[in-house]
């Protein structure tokens, strides 16, 4: 198996993991959407966009609110078996990871690379929003804002909808968060909107 192949296998698999689709439903949703151009899968919408250069380009949407978009060879989505041993192999890794997806963190105790981050902070700033042109030719727009807690301050990425849902003020719990480095900076990252709650207005 190459290595763009493992990667594409393992984005599938968070995926179906993190919205509890069986491995055979998964696949098979690939395939629907693959033909029909969308399908339902769990509480998602698989679209088919179309292929650049050989390379097969996929929307996942719940509700209005993209979930992931990427790019999978052609060849790839034959490889059915490799794809849903991909998920079962992650099913088995998340089993016994559930308690470590409910730490608290305060923002001081925050380092990159960490994972299942819940955090509460209130927003101080938030950058004006620029429209960026992603990897697959997708427009999005993206603001930086900084939270704080009685311990430090971090950077917090906001994406589309993210954004319009936060103001200065706000106190915001993050859930199933993750850390990463921007410009040398730590930045506390969002994979889905529900995952952005509002405590309390400003």
């Amino acid at each position: 198996m190459s290595m763009s192949d493992r990667r594409v296998f393992d984005s599938l698999a968070k995926i179906a993991v993190r919205h509890k689709i069986p491995p055979a439903e998964f696949y098979a949703s690939l395939l629907k959407a693959r033909s029909k151009k969308s399908a339902v899968c769990g509480d998602l919408v698989v679209e088919y966009r179309g292929d650049v250069e050989g390379n097969l380009i996929f929307l996942f949407t719940k509700g209005n609110k993209l979930v992931s978009q990427f790019l999978m060879p052609e060849d790839a989505l034959r490889k059915e078996a490799l794809i849903e041993e991909a998920i079962k192999t992650l099913q088995r890794r998340r089993r016994p990871s559930t308690l470590e997806s409910k730490r608290e963190f305060k923002i001081r105790d925050l380092w990159s690379g960490l994972k299942h981050v819940n955090v509460q902070g209130r927003v101080v700033k938030i950058s004006e929003p620029r429209e960026i042109l992603t990897q697959y030719g997708t427009q999005a727009h993206i603001a930086l804002a900084k939270i704080k807690d009685e311990t430090g301050s971090i950077e917090l990425s906001l994406w589309d909808n993210q954004i319009k849902k936060v103001k200065v003020g706000d106190l915001i719990r993050i859930s199933d968060g993750y850390i990463a480095t921007f410009n040398r900076n730590l930045q506390l990252r969002v994979r889905r909107g529900e995952n952005l709650q509002i405590i309390s207005e400003s």
